[in-house]
């Protein structure tokens, strides 16, 4: 029955455990660039063997960053979180800065 579970959920557009969303924060924060201030919140869906995950974010406003500091932080979130958990596809960023 467990195989048939897990069967369907790959098949179908299902949200990821909560487990699971606990460890992609475990894996970001403990990667956090300095440019990053908070990671506001983490929602992510499955679409077969593939996860896609929205993350929001605020960026310090502390000396001026620059947009490409900001974009560089973005891309060191996309890319730890991309290569610590292979299943992990797209990761899209919404931000605010304080």
């Amino acid at each position: 029955m467990r195989i048939f579970k897990g069967a369907i959920l790959e098949l179908t557009d299902a949200s990821i455990s909560p487990n699971t969303l606990q460890t992609y924060q475990t894996i970001l924060s403990s990667n956090q660039p300095k440019e990053i201030t908070r990671l506001d919140s983490i929602r992510a869906i499955r679409s077969g063997s593939s996860v896609f995950v929205d993350l929001d974010i605020t960026l310090r406003n502390k000396d001026r960053l620059s947009a490409i500091e900001a974009l560089e932080a973005m891309d060191t979130l996309k890319k730890t979180l991309c290569e610590a958990r292979k299943e992990v596809k797209e990761v899209r960023i919404s931000f605010r800065i304080e």
